[in-house]
């Protein structure tokens, strides 16, 4: 299964509404939000990690982390196929979904 369907599919489940979506060097960025609060919620699909492993790492969690400040999102739900150790402590920390 694709990223993107994965990533359909959490919307599907979850009940978000697709408000915007902006395609990236690497990957997508959806703005989505739930039909139950307000929440501005940042989904981002990363296809092609930078890294040679195929591992999401830190530094892509920090950007991401970042992106949610600089435009105000409420929370953020990545997808990916790996992800390092020490970034699925960093999203837990900043309570990612």
């Amino acid at each position: 299964m694709s990223l993107e369907l994965k990533a359909e599919l959490v919307m599907a489940l979850k009940d978000y509404e697709r408000v915007k979506e902006k395609l990236w060097n690497g990957g997508i960025d959806f703005t989505v939000s739930n039909a139950e609060s307000d929440d501005k919620i940042l989904m981002r699909v990363i296809k092609s990690p930078k890294s040679k492993s195929g591992y999401v790492g830190l530094d892509a969690v920090s950007k991401m982390i970042k992106t949610m400040k600089n435009e105000d999102y409420d929370k953020g739900v990545l997808v990916c196929e790996k992800c390092t150790e020490a970034a699925k402590r960093e999203l837990k920390q900043k309570a990612f979904r």
